[in-house]
């Protein structure tokens, strides 16, 4: 998403998911060919600040910036939708 100054909303912000390289090796990706873009790599273009395998002490960590709350394991969304609802509830 972008905003009204023209920068995309990740741009400076941290942001948790599959590195390309499991994108790429993993069959349910099908080798990086199942989304129409790597998303580590579009996310780089964008300006984020990527928080994968490679640099994270957790793989269920939850990582929140902001207006932005993500992770890089799928179970882990329950996570996800409670630091979400956290940051709703305090403004």
């Amino acid at each position: 998403m972008k905003l009204k100054d023209g920068h995309y909303m990740v741009r400076g912000k941290k942001v948790a998911g599959f590195p390309d390289s499991t994108e790429k090796e993993k069959s349910w990706a099908k080798q990086g060919t199942l989304l129409p873009f790597l998303v580590e790599e579009r996310l780089r273009e964008n300006g984020a600040i990527i928080i994968n395998k490679d640099n994270v002490a957790d793989k269920h960590d939850v990582i929140s910036d902001q207006r932005i709350v993500s992770t890089m394991f799928l179970p882990s969304s329950a996570l996800v939708a409670k630091e979400m609802l956290g940051l709703i509830e305090s403004n």
